[in-house]
């Protein structure tokens, strides 16, 4: 948080005020002063200064012992009450006749070298300090500034002192910003300010979109572990304190989801409705028996629960709102549930005593009637069934852990094949193209076959006692509930490989999940009967990053991110705002929205014509001089190269540093085959109009020529 001068931030409070801007350029080793005057453009941001001057003439200053300075403020009765940036070097400077632009970074580009197995605080004050800058920490007692940088032994050595901090952003999401009288100050987007600092009144907003592209990241620890990041499972509501579990969810569509609990006794299996995509539910629909063990949306509102004890089966035909009791089954529990389209629909049950096997029932009629269609063999329980299309079914039963498969709907099934020892076949899972999956118990394997349930193979082998619930994202992602430690597995990669990503609190088990739509899950878990909601389990659909050697006893960041949040429409400048703040936005249409770790740009425009469209709190041709406040964007701009034995063995591609490129790369042409997609695609240069023969190039071949007035470029080749 910034401390301005009372006179300075009162005037800035007000809104009203005149502006003061104040360039200086000075020779370091010298001292003398190359330049002061007004700019009339410039872009500050973070740790860059990007800075236009009118000049009749080019500036040659000499760019790596120049410091600039900018310093803004306000006039109040003739007298400037300012703020200054720390000193800035030139990296790069452009005139095209009439202006001339000086791109400017707090750390030069030149090549660094230090121990890098030592503490981040250690790292980064001994790097800033090399520099002549200060490093200052938002949170002085973080627990990551002492963690270990690199592997024991390891050397930090740059080419380019720069990427020095997006080795941060890769290795632990550490972010930096200018903070004055040349300090640096650093923080992390995951650890930030817990509380509103400043709030911006009676904002209209304009809000882009851009949502949904989210990326993970995987790192490697000292124990050359490979770890990667986990989605994150927020508790939302445990419906009822007397409910045991959550055995159903299904997903009407519209924010409508419905819950199926049990408890074990007459009266616990209720059905909750939720019409806000489970954030709450109502009270719950009695069905008078244990458990609604299964619920199968038929479209068009028509929805059939089943459940035990005395295998009866319920119907809606208003989206769950209301339910009447078709009749029950003669069996003991109707364990499953599966549509087959033009109201077919399945059946399966558990028996009881005096019941021969497990059975199929049927009904043709959208579950209004129902007949026993088969007897599978002399297994006791069907517990999960799947159809797979044209007519296609597969089913799996205890106490002998067997496949049964039909192709005609139902009619008449053969036994396929005896999952290895396994006793039960809790669920069945059809990702399209051939490939079903089977959890069972009481080994928490997971079976895979790829022709469409003819043969079986052993895909994972957990260390679960049971896996009780399958579901799919798209894309070959998979969940799967477990127990009796209440994890969730996930694999990316249509089964082949699994991984632990999260545990449902205390919960034994993960019985049921249903998915909404872009990474949203919902998660019905037992013993207790809570719903965790995810919204990012398909968060690494995009890239997924690499942050290097993180020690094991560092706990993961949080690594998750929208990584285009909205946009607003630029703000008033209000020089207390800074990078790492938590700035609260009270929009005038009601509500208010939340920077919690905020990225600040301070923008003067004098001589661009689209400052005659910027808006100010509605208002057009306001003066341009305006802040860009977003959301700090985690997994932008992190590729940097390889870090010492650590990612070139991680990644999935070598990272590229693409800082020294002209800017045709941008950071987001961060591998190889992006960096020639773009130079493909890329026209290169300004046209050449002549060239000159000399023995050594003067300032103005150093740099491309612009004329102002045309806009044609101009360049002189060199020989």
């Amino acid at each position: 948080m910034r401390l301005l001068d009372s006179t300075l931030l009162s005037s800035m409070d007000s809104g009203n005020y005149d502006p003061y801007f104040l360039l200086t350029i000075s020779d370091t080793l010298s001292g003398n002063v190359l330049f002061t005057g007004t700019p009339v453009g410039y872009e500050l941001s973070d740790l860059e200064l990007i800075i236009t001057v009118q000049m009749p003439a080019f500036l040659d200053v000499p760019f790596y012992r120049t410091a600039v300075i900018l310093t803004r403020g306000t006039l109040v009765l003739g007298t400037p009450y300012t703020l200054s940036t720390s000193k800035f070097t030139i990296i790069k400077s452009t005139w095209d006749g009439s202006f001339q632009t000086f791109k400017c970074h707090l750390i030069p580009r030149v090549h660094y070298s230090a121990p890098g197995d030592q503490t981040y605080s250690q790292v980064i004050t001994a790097f800033c300090a090399y520099f002549g800058k200060t490093a200052v920490f938002l949170t002085p007692a973080a627990a990551w500034l002492s963690y270990q940088f690199l592997p024991t032994g390891k050397t930090m050595t740059l080419n380019d002192a720069q990427t020095f901090f997006q080795q941060l952003k890769q290795k632990y999401f550490i972010f930096a910003c200018d903070n004055g009288s040349d300090e640096i100050l650093f923080y992390t987007a995951f650890t930030n300010v817990t509380s509103p600092q400043y709030s911006i009144p009676d904002y209209r907003f304009a809000i882009d979109y851009n949502v949904y592209q989210k990326r993970q990241y995987i790192w490697r620890d000292e124990a050359e572990t490979l770890h990667q990041t986990s989605p994150s499972f927020s508790y939302l509501v445990q419906l009822q304190g007397n409910i045991e579990a959550i055995l159903s969810l299904v997903d009407l569509g519209a924010g409508v989801v419905l819950a199926g609990s049990y408890k074990n006794d007459a009266g616990g299996g209720k059905i909750f409705r939720s019409t806000d995509y489970g954030q709450t539910w109502d009270t719950g629909f009695d069905t008078g028996y244990e458990g609604v063990f299964s619920m199968v949306n038929l479209g068009g509102g028509i929805l059939l629960a089943a459940g035990y004890y005395g295998g009866y089966i319920y119907r809606s035909t208003d989206y769950g709102v209301t339910w009447e009791w078709l009749l029950e089954l003669d069996v003991d529990t109707t364990g499953c549930l599966i549509d087959l389209g033009n109201g077919i629909v399945l059946c399966g049950h558990t028996n009881d005593t005096g019941h021969p096997g497990c059975q199929v029932w049927k009904s043709v009629d959208y579950g209004l009637t129902w007949a026993q269609a088969a007897i599978l063999g002399t297994e006791t329980n069907l517990d999960s069934m799947v159809y797979l299309g044209s007519g296609v079914c597969i089913a799996g039963t205890a106490l002998g852990g067997k496949i049964f498969r039909s192709t005609n709907y139902g009619d008449t099934w053969t036994m396929v094949q005896q999952l290895g020892s396994e006793t039960g076949i809790y669920c069945l899972l059809n990702l399209g193209d051939g490939i079903v999956l089977a959890g069972t118990n009481p080994g928490g394997k997971i079976y895979k076959s790829t022709n469409s349930g003819t043969s079986w193979a052993l895909a994972y082998d957990s260390p679960e006692q049971s896996i009780y619930t399958l579901n799919t994202l798209g894309s070959g992602i998979v969940l799967a509930g477990t127990g009796m430690g209440g994890k969730v597995y996930r694999s990316l990669d249509y089964g082949a490989h699994w991984a632990v990503i999260a545990t449902l609190g205390t919960e034994q088990s993960v019985r049921s999940f249903v998915a909404l739509g872009n990474g949203v899950v919902l998660a019905g878990t037992g013993e207790h009967a809570m719903i965790y909601k995810s919204l990012n389990c398909g968060a690494d659909l995009d890239i997924i990053h690499n942050l290097g050697f993180l020690p094991s006893t560092a706990v993961e960041p949080s690594a998750y991110t929208l990584l285009a949040p909205p946009k607003f429409d630029p703000f008033m400048v209000h020089l207390k705002y800074q990078s790492s703040d938590y700035i609260r936005v009270n929009l005038t249409q009601g509500g208010t929205y939340d920077f919690t770790c905020a990225q600040v740009t301070e923008v003067l425009d004098l001589k661009s014509i689209h400052t005659k469209n910027i808006t100010f709190q509605g208002k057009r041709n306001a003066f341009p001089y305006y802040m860009v406040i977003g959301q700090t964007e985690w997994l932008t701009d992190t590729a940097t190269g390889p870090l010492p034995s650590t990612i070139e063995r991680v990644a999935s591609y070598t990272p590229l540093v693409t800082a020294n490129f002209e800017d045709i790369l941008t950071k987001y042409d961060n591998n190889l085959q992006a960096a020639m997609d773009r130079l493909d695609n890329h026209t290169h240069g300004p046209q050449l109009v002549g060239k000159t023969n000399k023995p050594v190039p003067n300032d103005a071949d150093l740099f491309d020529l612009v004329d102002s007035l045309t806009l044609t470029h101009l360049v002189r080749n060199i020989t």
